[in-house]
């Protein structure tokens, strides 16, 4: 499993371990992430309507779609293999 070493191009950060992208995946199940899963898309509206139909800051709503994503591999990965 040596392209977990070199999956920082998608990730961010340097991945060493198996474990740690099945802590990632954990993500996906945990509480937080089913509770903005679940009424994500709720709060946007209401958030719309409470500020005339502008909704959240375009950098709150970004940060929200991209912790959904945390984790998900359907949403991208990327696997490397050496050469050697």
């Amino acid at each position: 499993m040596r392209w977990l070493a070199t999956a920082t191009a998608w990730l961010g950060f340097e991945v060493s371990s198996a474990a740690q992208i099945a802590a990632m995946v954990a993500i996906e199940q945990g509480a937080l992430h089913q509770l903005v899963r679940d009424h994500f898309e709720t709060f946007r509206v209401q958030a719309a309507g409470l500020r005339d139909g502008q909704g959240l800051p375009r950098f709150v709503e970004q940060e929200f779609r991209d912790f959904l994503t945390c984790g998900c591999l359907a949403a991208g990965f990327a696997r490397f293999r050496c050469a050697s």
